[in-house]
């Protein structure tokens, strides 16, 4: 994430309150890849006597100067070597040498458009040059952090939550209930004929012929035939 705030980064206990925002910085330090434990105490260093000397008042300068001393010490006991490693591990994914070049210009592009507008394409691939190890990059964002404080303290804003549709009570269609009546519809409107549609005529009905018989011309054609000449058969 281009967000590198702690969790807590609260400085020692009865620390002048000008250095909270360093000791933020010295804790999120931590968790920025490629960070070493020397490299996150230089730039603890560097932060408190920036911050001390933006204090007017004389006393609660020199006040501030002795609290910083006793923080960094401090910080040697609050992130011994097996935490800075804890968070290292955590801060880091092993990723390809492509994947890894894609994710310090995205940072990169992130960070300075969050505190500078914007960053020109050929000072960015300029300085991804130089930083182009996770131990170069981490002592890029120290140094950037040393030019812009809140970079190591900034927390990421929340993220906007997806307002959920109204309830109405009807039940919602699926993608594949939308599909079905699509279809339905378009099948409906091709079967469908236009309303100035010339009407269809209905077939002429087809005359039926009677099956009569004429039975009596049948009968008498048959009883002809069938007459015998009975005289003649006697007289055989």
């Amino acid at each position: 994430s281009p967000y590198f705030a702690p969790k807590d980064g609260a400085c020692p206990e009865g620390v002048s309150a000008a250095l909270a925002p360093c000791c933020a910085a010295r804790e999120a330090c931590a968790g920025v890849c490629g960070a070493t434990e020397d490299a996150c105490q230089a730039a603890f260093e560097t932060c408190a006597a920036t911050a001390c000397d933006g204090v007017d008042n004389t006393d609660e300068h020199d006040v501030c100067l002795k609290d910083a001393k006793l923080a960094s010490e401090s910080w040697r006991e609050i992130w011994p070597c097996a935490k800075h490693a804890a968070a290292q591990k955590k801060a880091c994914t092993c990723q390809s040498a492509v994947d890894a070049a894609a994710r310090r210009r995205q940072v990169l592009q992130h960070v300075y458009k969050r505190y500078a507008g914007g960053i020109e394409g050929d000072k960015l691939d300029g300085l991804l040059i130089k930083a182009d190890t996770p131990r170069a990059f981490a002592s890029l964002l120290l140094k950037l952090s040393a030019k812009y404080p809140a970079l190591l303290s900034d927390a990421a804003p929340p993220k906007k939550k997806k307002a959920k549709p109204a309830d109405d009570g009807e039940p919602r269609m699926t993608p594949h209930m939308k599909k079905i009546l699509e279809d339905r519809k378009r099948r409906n409107e091709k079967v469908k004929r236009p309303a100035d549609a010339t009407p269809l005529e209905k077939p002429a009905p087809v005359e039926e012929e009677d099956d009569v018989w004429d039975l009596d011309d049948g009968d008498e054609e048959d009883e002809d035939e069938e007459v015998l000449d009975l005289d003649a058969e006697g007289e055989l």
